[in-house]
């Protein structure tokens, strides 16, 4: 941020920060909230909000509702899928690049918007789009982060890589169906034994992996990335993107990424943390959906 590096209390916040936004800077006081907005001093630091106002653009929407916010947990568990739940695998025509455009069965509240499909990549993307932009998007086949911004389409990345679907056993398999957290319904696209390209001929389940991705039904509160049967060390997220871009794509939260073409940049606003060891088994990366829009700016 162009700050001078001097940390003294080591929190990660520069003094001269701190001191012009009436922290601490002799206390490490990363992880406190101190006006309440639901995100901590570091991370309104990262997107650089006022720590001791709610609204630090003054528009009406707190900074948590503007950005949303990334945690990763073991908090939740992986989900049994409803007993109607639909084994796609062998809607997708390549099970190296191609993606199935899936109507849901219980439409999801998306920004005041009504998103009836979920366009699912088999490499690892599930894309919420606006009524009528599900048929314009295209299998990833791998690649970064802003690769996947489409402005049309909440994205949602749980494992973007240049995935495979193999016969081998444990064969692949995409699933879609629906579940309950606590008491509320969700929308799950379980991915399972999925393995890179470079190893579609395996004959074990070395260097592969399986994941869930939980949407709430009505849009709002925490999407779910959850990962088991994590086999190899190429698949704790090195070569993966892992993240989330609000309807618009004026905001994103990455929480793994590989970008060959350097392509993070202002466009994307992308917040970047770890790349190497980023999963494990039973890790659950929860991202609170937020609005998409500036918390920087007056943008009601």
């Amino acid at each position: 941020h162009g700050y001078p590096s001097t940390d003294t209390d080591g929190d990660g916040i520069p003094d001269v920060w701190e001191r012009w936004t009436h922290t601490k800077p002799l206390s490490n006081d990363a992880l406190v909230d101190y006006d309440g907005d639901g995100i901590n001093n570091i991370t309104e630091f990262q997107y650089q909000c006022d720590p001791i106002r709610k609204d630090t653009d003054g528009d009406g929407l707190s900074d948590r509702t503007e950005t949303g916010v990334l945690d990763v947990t073991n908090g939740l568990s992986w989900l049994t899928l409803s007993a109607d739940a639909i084994d796609i695998t062998s809607q997708f025509p390549d099970p190296d690049s191609s993606l199935v455009n899936y109507p849901l069965n219980m439409p999801i509240t998306v920004s005041g918007e009504t998103v009836t499909n979920a366009v699912i990549d088999l490499n690892g993307i599930v894309y919420l789009p606006r009524r009528g932009f599900g048929a314009g998007l295209y299998s990833m086949n791998g690649g970064g982060m802003t690769s996947a911004i489409c402005t049309n389409a909440l994205v949602l990345v749980p494992y973007l890589d240049d995935l495979y679907m193999t016969t081998n056993l444990p064969a692949s398999k995409i699933m879609v169906g629906t579940s309950v957290v606590e008491t509320n319904p969700v929308f799950v696209v379980q991915y399972e034994n999925l393995c890179p390209y470079s190893n579609r001929s395996r004959t074990s389940t070395t260097n592969s992996l399986s994941f869930q991705l939980i949407i709430p039904s009505d849009g709002e509160g925490e999407v779910h990335f959850l990962y088991r049967d994590i086999s190899g060390d190429n698949m704790d997220g090195r070569n993966a993107a892992i993240g989330i871009q609000a309807l618009g794509g004026l905001w994103a939260h990455a929480y793994s990424y590989w970008d060959s073409d350097g392509l993070l940049n202002n466009r994307t606003r992308m917040q970047t943390f770890v790349r190497q060891g980023a999963l494990s088994n039973g890790v659950d990366i929860a991202f609170d959906l937020g609005t998409g829009n500036e918390p920087l700016n007056h943008d009601t």
